[in-house]
């Protein structure tokens, strides 16, 4: 390999050593101690991680009130520090280092000239045992004391007798010992005094659960003081203090118990932190920090970070910025205590957080205010509850707030609009209202009449936080669409490196001021105020090249000329790639079967995208170096008329391409801008991979990317780029010469665990080409939470690799991503050197040798590994000399900036940091790797210059990217794989789902797409190589492979701008014959039609030509030439008879000249399933044999002459619903109007049909649509005033008298079919199976009408033009012109025989038939009842009757409320 040139520059860190700068050389004792707070007057523990700052509070009192100190000795530590549940302290030095425990023998001999007469509780007397003694006088007979109770004070009074002479060898300092078990009390009001030579001792809790810790007690106004005495409590100390709050003085116990203790080697001031507590060690330190940064008026916000008070902005939405919201930014940093090889550090980097300044209560309030206008505007009833809870919960679910009282961020589950403060929960011993709680905790006088906010955090399911002290976080929609706003939000939150640095100085001055380093002091403790200083390298900028034809001088292992070079630099590559493409040798891409799917109001602009992208095509077709490579068809255009991500899934999933889902090549997917987007990418995207019957390749763009005015030629070009990538081509390569000599699989290996209840996901991509471009992906669920599935995914790339290049590599490099510094150990135990082959790399290598049967030995023996851990998020931050960030390329390898760590001794450890990627805005981010494991010969800077390199081949990308790019590809597709719903991980997938180099599989079933290694699996890999042809063989041992691409990787991305050459001409390309001359609209090939593809098959019967004898025949003929007919049927209980659609068809002989119109039958099919359902076309098998048997009917009856002449009989594939089936039978209608008919509706009635088609055929009035009423809309006007609010009245149009109507019925009609076709079925409307007209369409229409209103002949109605034909009978009223036999009741006399039935059905069978009114209907009869109370006059009954009606509807859909109407 060539050899790397490197240039070395100056940098500074981001890390500041720590010492002790009162010591050189000793070793340090720091005592770890366990927190227990009470509430005194519940005698209950708080729970654990909660309720930190009154914890803090409570902690606090002692050094608040200068009492501290007593603590402090009474658990023998010289500082104290507080840690949540946790304290720290420095311990004090013991004489003579000794260890701690009790009294040795000749502790705290005395001299005579030393005893102090009358001072309590400071010796003891050897009498038989030790017991305490107070000095009375000394004498020349000896020294005379009084004696007392051991283990008690003199103040008790216990047991107290002498005077009693002793000699001073019998006298000593008292020694207290407290074993397990024991309370040593100190009384109310007492000082506990040891002088030198005193000694106490607290026990330690024993190894047993009955052994429990020794225990000192301090009463109210107790203390303890150490004046030369020592102090070795191992156990528990137990006090009380009182803290104020807003009701009064509230009591508080706490315990505090030592747990372990850590020993700390000091050289030259330089703390050693022991490996086993070194997590411990930093610990401590981070809670010596805090307080200073609490003494420097620094505030948390989120229980993250610390920050200033006065380096924030505020930044305010809207023109008033006196109520308009405002957003906080806070400046602040985020310091830890970090371990590197040069010892403790504090690492500092800045962070902002970002607050509003409105409450969750306040957004609460105005979302609800938002709804009650828009239902105001709208002429609605006000929102009933549950239109109101379901609005909050998609308004606020999932947003994050910060509480006001613990300043912990949370994150909202659900929105309790049942729920107030006045609600209670478990505390304590009893129950407590939440507006109790926060008066007594935190001296919070909440609000009674609010919503709570379900917010569960961390293990504790059950946290209600009152909305009024949840301030949210993030940004609201609005705000992110108001650019100037966004654009000034990104750069309050971006620093440029001297912004960092400078705020880092701060910080550091702060440290070692004298006032606020108070903390610092105490323990001894000091922060360099200057960083780290480094040395870093940085790499040259290598070029990549666009055209394939490098590729015969790479063959040849020439460097190609710079001419076909493309030079790179910090900022990217010299030009972006086009029109060259790189493909397989000698096979092409195609694009003969994909789709676009695009909202329904961009039909335009997607029409205008393939436009635009023909003559691209032609510019890729016509390059020298991919000439007839490529062949792209016209995509199908399918609109989607949904505006949620649920609708957008429900419409792909019953979408049925011409071709078949199994044959589509690609799908493009413009999804709407909006907040949801992510949600549209991922679920769509999963739809298209997972639920599709392949794993169908897809690339998804915003709506607004194809809509863009600037650089929009240059976007579509990126975006037909990424499509080709992700059909196997890639667009630029590097040099692979420096790697002559070597077969190199570069790997990817990532892990995530998506959520608390999710599986761990594994994938892998590796490379399988000698260019690192084409590669090979796969993924698991870890059977074992703590265990991979490395091996095996190892063990499939291997096959792979092999598969592609014909023989095994010699060299892997793994970059694995997805843990932790601290999982060091545990990579290296469980994922390399683990015996199992599912989990260990190296024992998939050996189990892969096994399985070949020896033919791999040599290849076992030779292959060299390096597994890489690649950590992302790092702290860590450089600063060029000049002030910049560090270039592209820079790269770190000073040891004393890098992780501490124990390495085992058969690896040479190499850790480096690098910055592959150039940073324009802010500062920037470093990726480290840590090499584990190694046995390559390469080099460590050719080891570093293979992963820079790496960073430049992700094709998503024109450039270098932040890691390399097989980790950036497991990466992508573990986003996609956990942003799936749990029901993914039972998915089964579809039987021959694969692609290129995708493998996707089963969890719970056998992989589809894996290769074979059980029995067989391997020796038919070996075969393969042995029938290669001769080229191959050939080629196996050449130094290099030829180019073997394949998929690349699953990425999504919208593709970059491309900078263009305007000087090349443009080429041009045909969609329709593929030719390079013209474009498709100069195209003189004509495009058939293609059938929709729900038609199986359409039946027709020749025409008999009309030959009019008379007036009448003439005139029938007429109607004949401008009408069709169209009858939908669909499985009923009386098939497989035709009785009941005979009935219909002879009804048409009721209406003049309507039987002999062309009649269009067409039958929708079925779903087989256990129950019959016949709306939704589910039936059962005995059924969907009747139906199959009735459409055989059906033919016959055509055939034989029983239906019209050029009858049309359709078949639909599969349930289609109403609306499909029409859409079907229009394409084939060949007259300008149309009558929609239902296969259950008889004509009851003649009418004047002529007449009707005269006004539908009169583009003077706005009549489209007529319909044909039934009994239930005979009067229309009353159902439009009593339903929707809106008046109609009659029309007269050619002497018919037409009443509008503000709903398309599907009932019988008759329509404009042109009038149907664009707008009905326009490209802004889209139908699922299932869907009818009138659900769908109609209910959008009628939306519309209440909404914007009638508005007259040129209005809203006028754009529908829906009418109904009102028709009279000779005593004037009116009747309706259609009767509704109701096919689901429908049966043959045959099958009324069989059931039992009488022959013939009664006359309320079917109860249209009979043409009987409603007017004893029971709402009705009320009605007419309170007229005739009030006394109304007739004339006035209808309206006021109208109006009572009215009133009752809205009442039924109002939110409970009655309103009483009082008639005078």
């Amino acid at each position: 390999m060539a050899t790397v040139k490197r240039r070395l520059r100056s940098a500074l860190t981001n890390l500041y050593p720590i010492q002790f700068v009162e010591t050189t050389d000793r070793h340090l004792r720091i005592s770890i101690f366990h927190c227990t707070f009470y509430d005194a007057e519940a005698q209950q523990p708080m729970l654990p991680r909660e309720e930190t700052e009154l914890k803090r509070t409570i902690f606090d009192v002692p050094r608040r009130l200068k009492k501290q100190q007593a603590i402090k000795d009474a658990l023998g530590v010289t500082t104290l520090e507080f840690g949540g549940d946790c304290a720290a302290g420095l311990c004090c030095e013991r004489p003579g280092n000794t260890a701690p425990g009790p009294a040795v023998a000749d502790a705290g001999r005395l001299q005579i000239e030393e005893l102090v007469i009358n001072d309590l509780d400071r010796y003891e007397v050897q009498v038989d045992d030790w017991l305490p003694c107070v000095v009375r006088a000394i004498t020349e007979k000896g020294i005379e004391v009084d004696l007392y109770a051991p283990g008690s004070f003199f103040c008790e009074d216990l047991g107290h007798w002498g005077p009693k002479t002793v000699t001073v060898d019998q006298l000593r300092a008292r020694q207290w010992e407290v074993c397990r078990g024991e309370v040593l009390r100190i009384p109310e009001g007492e000082v506990m005094t040891l002088h030198t030579g005193q000694h106490l001792w607290v026990q330690s809790r024993g190894p047993g659960q009955d052994e429990p810790a020794g225990r000192l007690e301090m009463g109210e106004g107790s203390s303890l003081r150490c004046e030369g005495g020592t102090v070795d409590n191992e156990g528990i100390l137990s006090f009380f203090v009182s803290v104020p709050l807003q009701h009064g003085l509230r009591r508080y116990r706490l315990e505090i118990e030592s747990t372990k203790t850590v020993l700390v080697d000091c050289v030259e001031g330089i703390p050693e932190l022991p490996v086993e507590e070194r997590s411990v060690a930093l610990q401590c330190f981070s809670w010596i920090f805090e307080r200073v940064y609490r003494q420097m008026q620094l505030r948390t916000l989120g229980g993250c970070g610390w920050y200033l008070a006065d380096e924030g902005r505020t930044l305010t939405f809207g023109p008033d910025r006196n109520t308009s919201p405002r957003v906080f930014l806070y400046k602040g940093f985020l310091a830890s205590s970090v371990y590197v090889r040069a010892g403790p550090c504090l690492k500092v980097d800045i962070s902002v957080r970002l607050i509003q300044s409105q409450t969750a209560l306040a957004r609460l309030n105005f979302f609800r205010d938002l709804l009650i206008q828009h239902h105001r505007d709208q002429n609605l009833p006000m929102p009933s509850k549950v239109e109101m809870d379901a609005f909050l919960q998609k308004r606020m679910v999932g947003r994050t707030c910060m509480s006001r009282h613990n300043q912990i961020h949370y994150k909202i589950q659900k929105v309790c609009i049942d729920m107030d403060p006045s609600a209670s929960f478990p505390f304590e011993d009893g129950e407590i209202t939440y507006l109790e709680y926060f008066l007594r905790r935190h001296g919070i006088t909440l609000q009674r009449k609010q919503p709570m906010l379900y917010c569960p955090f961390r293990a504790k399911q059950e946290v209600y936080l009152p909305a009024e002290i949840a301030f949210l976080t993030g940004l609201d929609d609005e705000w992110k669409q108001d650019k100037d706003f966004a654009a000034e939000i990104w750069h309050g939150l971006r620093h440029i490196p001297e912004e960092h640095w400078r705020l880092q100085a701060r910080l550091m001055t702060g440290l070692n001021e004298t006032k606020q380093g108070e903390a610092l002091r105490e323990w001894g403790v000091k922060v360099a105020s200057k960083p780290i200083t480094v040395n870093f390298g940085e790499l040259p900028q290598e070029p990549v090249y666009f055209s394939p034809k490098v590729e015969e001088y790479f063959q040849q292992l020439r460097v190609p000329p710079p001419e076909l070079a493309i030079k790179t630099s910090r900022y990217g590559f010299e030009r972006r790639p086009w029109p060259e493409v790189w493909t397989r040798p000698g096979e092409s891409i195609t694009l003969g079967r994909w789709l676009i799917f695009a909202p329904a109001g961009d039909k335009d602009v997607v029409e205008h995208f393939i436009l635009e992208i023909e003559p691209m095509v032609g510019e890729l077709r016509s390059a020298e170096d991919t000439g007839n490579k490529i062949d792209i068809s016209k995509p199908t255009v399918v609109l989607i008329s949904a505006s949620s991500v649920s609708g957008w899934v429900k419409k792909l999933l019953a979408y049925q391409p011409p071709w078949g889902k199994d044959l589509t090549d690609f799908v493009l997917l413009a999804i709407p801008q909006g907040k949801r987007r992510d949600q549209y990418y991922y679920q769509l995207k999963s739809l298209l991979t997972f639920q599709w019957d392949h794993c169908c390749p897809s690339q998804l763009v915003l709506s607004s990317t194809l809509q863009r005015e600037t650089q929009r030629m240059q976007v579509w070009r990126s975006i037909l780029q990424q499509i080709l990538v992700k059909k196997g081509a890639f667009l630029w390569a590097i040099d692979p010469l420096p790697y002559v000599g070597r077969s190199i699989m570069v790997v990817g290996l990532d892990t995530i665990k998506a959520g608390k209840e999710a599986p761990v996901l594994q994938a892998l991509t590796a490379s399988c080409n000698v260019y690192f471009t084409s590669y090979y992906s796969t993924w698991r669920v870890a059977e074992d939470p703590h265990g991979g599935q490395a091996g095996s995914l190892m063990k499939e790339a291997l096959l792979h690799f092999y598969q592609k290049m014909r023989r095994m590599p010699d060299t892997v490099i793994i970059y694995r991503g997805g843990v932790s510094e601290s999982q060091e150990m545990l990579l290296m135990e469980e994922e390399i050197h683990e015996p199992c082959e599912a989990s260990g790399i190296l024992a998939a290598f050996d189990s892969l040798q096994a399985e070949a049967g020896g033919e791999l030995d040599s290849w076992r023996s030779k292959v060299t590994m390096a597994y890489i851990m690649v950590k992302r998020s790092v702290s860590s931050r450089f600063m060029a000399d000049d002030g910049d960030n560090l270039p592209s390329g820079s790269y770190i390898t000073d040891d004393a900036v890098m992780p501490g760590g124990k390495v085992p001794e058969n690896t040479v450890r190499l850790d480096f940091y690098m910055v592959s990627q150039t940073y324009v805005v802010g500062t920037a981010r470093p990726t480290l790797y840590s090499v584990l494991y190694n046995t390559l010969t390469l080099t460590k800077l050719e080891m570093i210059q293979l992963t820079h390199r790496l960073c430049g081949v992700y094709m998503t990308f024109p450039g270098m990217v932040s890691i390399p790019a097989p980790l950036k590809y497991a990466a992508k597709l573990l986003s996609l794989l956990s942003k799936r719903r749990p029901r993914l991980w039972s998915f089964q997938v579809p039987a021959g789902a694969q692609r290129a180099n995708r493998k996707t599989e089963a969890l719970e079933a056998e992989p589809l797409l894996r290769v074979s290694i059980a029995s067989g699996g391997m020796d038919s890999v070996l075969t393969d190589k042995q029938n290669a042809d001769a080229k191959w063989k050939a080629q196996i041992d050449l130094p290099w492979h030829k180019l073997e691409a394949d998929y690349v990787g699953d990425v999504s991305s919208v593709g970059t701008a491309i900078n263009v050459d305007t000087t090349k001409k443009i080429a041009r390309h045909c969609f329709i014959c593929q030719s390079l001359d013209h474009l498709s609209a100069e195209c003189p090939e004509k495009v058939c039609k293609r059938p929709l593809p729900w038609v199986q098959e359409v039946c027709c019967k020749d025409k008999v030509p009309c030959n009019p004898s008379n007036v009448e025949a003439s005139a029938q003929s007429s109607i004949s030439s401008r009408l069709s007919v169209v009858i939908t049927t669909s499985p009923v209980p009386s098939h497989p008879s035709t009785m009941m659609i005979e009935a219909v068809l002879a009804s048409f002989q009721r209406v003049d000249g309507l039987a002999e119109c062309p009649l269009i039958i067409v039958c929708d099919g079925f779903k087989v399933v256990k129950k019959t359902t016949w709306k939704a076309g589910k039936v059962t098998e005995e059924k969907a044999a009747n139906y199959e048997k009735y459409k055989e009917n059906l033919k016959k009856l055509q055939d034989d002459g029983h239906l019209p002449a050029g009858s049309k009989l359709i078949i639909l594939q599969g349930h289609n619903g109403q609306a499909m089936a029409v859409k079907a039978a229009l394409q084939e209608v060949e007259t300008p109007l149309v009558c929609i008919h239902q296969h259950d509706l008889e004509f009851s009635f003649n009418f004047s049909l002529d007449k009707v088609l005269d006004i539908l055929e009169d583009k003077k009035n706005p009549v489209k649509y007529v319909g044909l009423p039934l009994l239930v809309n005979l009067h229309y006007e009353a159902i439009a005033f009593q339903h929707h609010g809106v008046k109609v009245k009659p029309e007269v149009f050619h002497e018919i008298t037409l009443m509008p109507i503000v709903f398309w019925y599907d009932s019988t009609h008759i329509a404009v079919v042109e009038h149907y076709k664009s707008l009905v079925f326009g490209p802004s409307e889209t139908y699922a199976a299932g869907n009818f007209v009138e659900e769908t369409f109609g209910v959008r229409q009628r939306n519309d009408i209440m909404t914007n209103g009638m508005d007259g002949m040129e209005g809203v109605h006028a754009r529908y033009g829906t009418y109904h034909c009102i028709s009279l009978s000779p005593d004037g009223s009116r009747r309706p012109l259609i009767c509704h036999l109701n096919g689901v009741r429908f049966l043959t006399p045959e099958q009324r025989e069989a059931l039992g039935y009488p022959p013939d059905p009664p006359v309320e069978f079917y109860p249209s038939r009979t043409m009987t009114s409603r007017k004893d209907r029971k709402v009705r009869h009320i009605l007419d009842n309170v007229l005739e109370l009030a006394d109304v006059h007739m004339e006035f009954s209808a309206a006021v009757r109208n109006i009572l009606s009215k009133l009752l509807n809205d009442t039924r859909s109002g939110p409970g409320r009655v309103d009483v109407l009082i008639i005078s």
